[in-house]
């Protein structure tokens, strides 16, 4: 049985044996969920027979894996009695069980194709929930933009939203690391919104004035700005009106909602194409793919 943990582009798998059931989403032959999404990153553990007492203690910590980051990430498993031949996706797999991380590259050249992979084996440390769960967040993707030195990072984050017409929303944080949820929140709005985060350091101060972020108990908040479409003035300057996150609490659900109603409905691949004044060559959107 393969328990996988589907995290928007990552996907945890674990091999049991069908004696041991879970209450999880069963997958096919071709490395899908049934009913879900596919798979993009992933975790695999794969054990024979003779796994015996080791499984069964796995039992109890992936079922609470799974309850600790449900909405985050999807279970679901492979049943290798029932279907002999797993998909490629799982590669060989040697000794049992084994726990394994597939994660997507972060340029691929087909954005939902599971051939091109980056294997991580797990190494860190007890096969129990919380260590599972601590390696998930360390290893989940992250295309959230950190600002450091002030204007200057936020008109280089600008700019890049401009070129492929993103909407940016500016998260004034406390926090001195990304956290998972925002690392969760980039990954589910990747190419649609660019995720940028704003802590209160010395070099950051003019920005949060600018914003009104200055006073702690202000933070964390949240706003996001509408895509430069271009357009006259005055429609330039619609655009650019902010749009603030009043929610009283920063959940996953809330925040998911919020971003959704001011993301792009589609992903956007490839840049704009711009006419530089002056010269009828455009931009090579190929070249800036991101």
């Amino acid at each position: 049985m393969v328990l996988c943990v589907v995290l928007l582009d990552c996907v945890v798998i674990l091999i049991l044996e069908s004696k041991f059931p879970l209450s999880v989403n069963e997958t096919d032959a071709a490395g899908r969920e049934h009913g879900r999404m596919k798979f993009r990153e992933t975790l695999h553990s794969r054990s024979k027979r003779e796994c015996g007492k080791t499984c069964l203690r796995l039992q109890p910590e992936w079922e609470q894996l799974a309850g600790a980051v449900q909405g985050q990430v999807t279970i679901a498993y492979w049943d290798t009695q029932q279907q002999q031949r797993p998909p490629r996706l799982l590669g060989d797999i040697q000794g049992t069980p084994t726990l394994r991380l597939y994660k997507p590259k972060k340029k691929q050249r087909k954005p939902d194709s599971n051939a091109e992979k980056v294997v991580v084996d797990y190494r860190h440390g007890e096969r129990t929930a919380k260590d599972m769960k601590a390696f998930l967040e360390n290893e989940m993707p992250n295309y959230s933009e950190r600002i450091t030195f002030g204007q200057k990072d936020l008109d280089k984050a600008s700019q890049k939203a401009d070129k492929y017409g993103l909407p940016v929303a500016l998260l004034f944080t406390s926090k001195p690391k990304t956290s998972p949820l925002v690392k969760f929140l980039s990954t589910e709005f990747r190419r649609r919104l660019l995720l940028v985060e704003i802590p209160p350091t010395t070099n950051n101060q003019p920005l949060l004035q600018k914003y009104g972020m200055e006073h702690k108990d202000t933070l964390p908040a949240l706003l996001v700005i509408p895509p430069n479409n271009g357009g006259d003035e005055a429609t330039q300057q619609q655009q650019k009106q902010h749009r603030y996150y009043e929610g009283d609490k920063f959940t996953r659900r809330k925040l998911q909602d919020f971003l959704s109603k001011h993301a792009l409905k589609e992903p956007v691949y490839k840049a704009r194409e711009e006419i530089v004044v002056g010269d009828e060559t455009k931009d090579d959107p190929s070249k800036t793919e991101f």
